[in-house]
């Protein structure tokens, strides 16, 4: 078994530093589709990254005579990649299984590299519609019952696909321990938790974070285009830096409503939004709206990786087509009309696969009581959103 998994294994090698690292690329997943719709980008060096944004056209124009010259107006936006980590074990019963048979041993790992691109994919799609502390959601009540806790999530931050079985999270800091999601009930929003290290106790108003993120994860839209104060990629917040936002209270997402969006997010950028990502609950209440007044025509969607959604429904809005897109990491009350040619990841390559002394596959050992191996998938990235070509929709109603 030694030698399957070693690094020295020329096959092996093959597998981890090329095959795979594509496979992780892959970013289409129909439930979470958003962030496979975006761009991305891997020519990012270095860890602090900086571009020139221009503010102002060229401000020399005069009539009847020349006049001055005028400087544009280029402000710089400085950002740091931040780390991401994809962790799946296997045990070590299954590994010398299939290390018996040829080719068992590349299908084993194949499809665990496979269920980590699913997986990845989701949190990315999180992180892609977070605020940037990678909070998952509020504790409104919980009860306790031995190591586990019931916690209730605040309907405003309740999104049920933050949370999978299996899942390891913090409560409020890092430092409280480790918790295992147990199960969820979706219909009352709640989500039980194990804690499996440390004796923190969570209580009302404290908020629940994949384990390690707690502010260590990239920025997210919710933290870019619901910005009003402060300064977002070191540029601040204000005219030609911020993201229009219709703010109504149980306002109803209806033609009006995303025809004033996308009027006012022209008007302040001067390119069209080119995409309306829905919840569930927005996306089934938009499209009877919208096909009973004959607005909807159906069409594919091309990404940024020229990946394809099929069938998606349009909204023809000032002679234009926008795809509806539907994705389960919105909020319920919440809309997002994107030009998704403005928001881009920016990595360090495709990533890797962290190597150990005993190859791609890391033994955790008897120290931590599992018998079992270990793929570790890194990768430093940022998302990068201008404010400015997007507008976001929130507190809208779910009823």
């Amino acid at each position: 078994m030694s030698d399957i998994i070693n690094i020295s294994n020329s096959a092996v090698q093959k597998f981890f530093k090329t095959d795979y690292l594509d496979l992780m690329q892959m970013p289409l997943n129909m439930t979470f589709p958003t962030w496979g719709l975006i761009k991305h980008a891997t020519d990012a060096v270095g860890d602090v990254q900086s571009h020139g944004v221009p503010f102002s056209d060229a401000g020399g124009f005069s009539s009847g005579k020349i006049g001055d010259s005028s400087d544009m107006d280029f402000q710089v936006t400085n950002y740091t990649l931040k780390q991401i980590y994809m962790i799946e074990a296997i045990d070590s019963k299954t590994i010398n299984l299939s290390a018996r048979d040829e080719g068992a041993f590349e299908r084993l790992v194949s499809y665990r590299v496979a269920n980590m691109n699913k997986a990845l994919n989701r949190h990315m799609d999180r992180i892609l519609f977070g605020d940037g502390t990678g909070a998952l959601g509020t504790i409104t009540a919980v009860t306790t019952s031995g190591s586990d806790h019931t916690c209730t999530i605040s309907a405003a931050t309740w999104v049920r696909h933050r949370f999978r079985r299996r899942d390891l999270l913090n409560v409020q800091a890092i430092a409280n321990g480790v918790y295992r999601v147990k199960s969820m009930d979706p219909a009352n929003k709640k989500v039980v938790i194990t804690q499996i290290s440390g004796s923190y106790t969570p209580v009302v108003n404290d908020k629940l974070y994949i384990q390690e993120a707690k502010d260590n994860e990239p920025q997210g839209l919710e933290g870019v285009l619901d910005a009003t104060t402060g300064s977002k990629y070191n540029i601040t917040i204000g005219d030609s830096w911020q993201a229009t936002q219709k703010t109504t209270s149980n306002k109803k997402l209806d033609i009006d409503y995303i025809a004033a969006g996308y009027l006012d997010t022209m008007d302040e950028s001067n390119a069209a939004p080119n995409c309306l990502v829905v919840s569930k609950d927005q996306y089934r209440k938009l499209l009877v709206l919208a096909d009973g007044m004959k607005l909807l025509s159906y069409q594919n969607v091309a990404s940024g990786q020229d990946v394809v959604l099929g069938n998606v429904p349009h909204l023809f809005m000032e002679g234009t087509k926008i795809p509806i897109v539907l994705d389960f990491m919105v909020p319920a009350g919440r809309a997002y009309l994107l030009n998704k040619d403005f928001i881009f990841e920016r990595a360090a390559g495709k990533g890797e696969f962290v190597k150990g002394t005993e190859g791609f596959l890391h033994y955790e050992g008897v120290s931590s009581k599992n018998d079992r191996y270990s793929m570790i998938y890194r990768k430093y990235l940022e998302i990068f959103i201008p404010p400015t070509f997007h507008c976001v929709f929130s507190s809208l109603s779910t009823t």
